[in-house]
């Protein structure tokens, strides 16, 4: 079963002075780091999801997703409503993007080998699920 620690976990790195969307940067960021060195993920799939998670941090307004890891992967994920988008990261360095609106039953899915690309394909369907208003 994957470990939803990222929800729950407190980091010591946290003050409660801080807006809580700072706390949950860095409650992910510790939550990547933990994965790796507890050995739950390599240091690929860390790598490549700290600078996914970099990128995601970059695209104004974007909440910031839930993880969980099982297996050597890595999932990111957000839900909102009827919409829900994964960014999963395998240990062979590739990456998918999964998105299903409940309501319609529309599902599409994207997958990535080595660099990843937010290309517009991706960022609809991220946007549809994880700014505010969406």
């Amino acid at each position: 079963h994957p470990k939803f620690i990222a929800r729950l976990q407190n980091s010591d790195r946290l003050a409660l002075t801080d807006p809580p969307q700072t706390q949950k940067k860095r409650r992910l960021e510790d939550y990547i780091q933990n994965a790796y060195s507890t050995g739950d993920i390599t240091e690929s799939v860390s790598l490549s999801a700290q600078s996914i998670f970099q990128r995601l941090c970059e695209i104004p307004d974007l909440s910031f997703p839930d993880a969980s890891y099982a297996g050597g992967f890595l999932l990111f994920f957000w839900d909102n409503g009827t919409h829900h988008f994964e960014i999963e990261i395998e240990p062979d360095q590739t990456v998918y993007y999964f998105y299903e609106n409940r309501t319609t039953g529309e599902i599409w899915s994207k997958e990535d080998k080595g660099e990843v690309s937010f290309d517009q394909s991706v960022l609809a369907k991220l946007k549809l699920v994880a700014l505010p208003g969406a």
